[in-house]
């Protein structure tokens, strides 16, 4: 597959929503926390269409970025609760 438009890029992506939520919340466990993040990942994916190289793994392209946007919530939760003791 090689889209060639930011709508085929981001409806390529969207057909992976559920495994990437599933992606998201074994790294979180928190569903709500996960259905945040793939929502996130998927504006990262319409402001960066063009940097996904055609001949390459969509699904792995935003998985990378799922998993970057979970490590970015489990950084920030962090913070709140050293912030709370």
């Amino acid at each position: 597959m090689s889209p060639a438009s930011q709508e085929e890029v981001v409806k390529a992506a969207f057909q992976h929503r559920d495994a990437l939520i599933h992606y998201a919340f074994a790294l979180l466990r928190d569903v709500a926390l996960a259905e945040d993040v793939v929502q996130d990942a998927f504006l990262v994916v319409m402001r960066k269409w063009q940097d996904f190289r055609p001949g390459t793994s969509l699904f792995s392209w935003v998985r990378e970025i799922v998993r970057n946007k979970s490590f970015e919530a489990l950084r920030s939760r962090k913070r709140r609760t050293s912030s709370l003791d």
